[in-house]
């Protein structure tokens, strides 16, 4: 009986300084990677699944972005941290008076330099002003560990507020890619704006229970039981979330990231693409996701073959006739 308590406690140690480990690796800000706004030198080669006729276009959007973003404006989160957007306005006779507003929201570890160039020139010479956000513990935000779209959303509820202020009158649409995506989602079943007129979700995953179970199995090889629900533990004491919980009561009231329940909520028209070749957050999380929106004011884009993100280079003639209209189903309602 000694043995078995000795050996019981022993696993339990392992198992919880595994849940430590994993708790840390997927959701403590990395250290030595800076703001690329302010260190583009730094940045990453651009995406390796771009087709190699795209590479100029988005390396060219890069560039744009870097040299016609304002200087950056702040806002505090709702637990105080320091939070990093920029806004690149229209030009011409939108300059001052844009036709609406992109409120572009990146991925995991990533930043707007590498998730949105490839799509923002397009998107700017239509008319329409970029405003991308640094999301908590990435780029130019302060934060210490990223909740895969729990805090972040009332994030981009707080942005969605101060460009309500800034550009009053002019609608917004949330555009998100990836973690991006989730939020955005979750943003959806929040008390936005009413100049918030629509959401473009690209490759979001269900929840963060979800896209952490698979990545633990395809990159770990490993099952959810039992270091998943220890570093359940460890986010909860470090960051303050819950990525899990029994119920779907718990979830709804201590708001995990679960997009369904956001999306039930939701009354805004709504954009969800995917790649059917995504092999980080799998397609069939979009058709989840989209099963959960009101069928009349949603539409799902499935791309054959795309990777992650890649949508838009895929199957960019179909996703831009529904960005438009998105615009203006947005536009009608005004």
């Amino acid at each position: 009986m000694k043995l078995f308590l000795v050996l019981l406690l022993v696993l339990f140690l392992v198992t919880m300084a595994a849940g430590w480990y994993m708790a840390r690796f997927a959701c403590r800000r990395q250290k030595n990677v800076p703001d690329y706004w302010t260190h583009p030198e730094a940045l990453p080669p651009v995406y390796k699944h771009i087709r190699e006729e795209d590479r100029p276009e988005t390396l060219a959007g890069r560039e744009f972005l870097l040299t016609h973003a304002e200087p950056p404006v702040y806002i505090t989160s709702r637990d105080g941290l320091k939070l990093q957007g920029h806004y690149i306005p229209a030009e011409g006779e939108y300059k001052d008076n844009p036709k609406g507003i992109y409120l572009q929201v990146h991925g995991y570890r990533s930043h707007p330099l590498c998730d949105f160039p490839g799509c923002v020139m397009d998107m700017h010479n239509d008319g329409y002003g970029l405003f991308q956000i640094d999301n908590r513990a990435l780029g130019g935000s302060e934060g210490t560990y990223i909740t895969f779209g729990i805090l972040e959303r009332y994030d981009t509820v707080d942005w969605c507020r101060y460009l309500e202020k800034r550009f009053p009158g002019v609608p917004v649409l949330l555009d998100g890619v990836s973690m991006g995506g989730a939020t955005v989602m979750l943003a959806a079943g929040e008390d936005l704006p009413d100049t918030v007129r629509g959401i473009i979700a690209d490759c979001g995953y269900t929840s963060p229970a979800a896209i952490c179970k698979k990545v633990l199995k395809q990159w770990f090889h490993l099952p959810p039981f039992p270091i998943y629900y220890a570093a359940v533990l460890w986010i909860r004491i470090l960051a303050g979330v819950w990525f899990t919980l029994p119920g779907k009561s718990d979830r709804n009231r201590y708001r995990t990231g679960d997009t369904a329940l956001a999306l039930e909520k939701n009354r805004r028209p709504i954009l969800i693409a995917h790649g059917q070749g995504d092999t980080f957050v799998p397609h069939w999380m979009s058709v989840e996701n989209h099963s959960h929106c009101d069928p009349a004011n949603s539409t799902f884009i499935s791309v054959p073959d795309a990777e992650h993100g890649m949508a838009w280079l895929e199957d960019r003639a179909h996703y831009t006739a529904e960005i438009n209209r998105l615009w203006e189903k947005a536009r009608s309602t005004m």
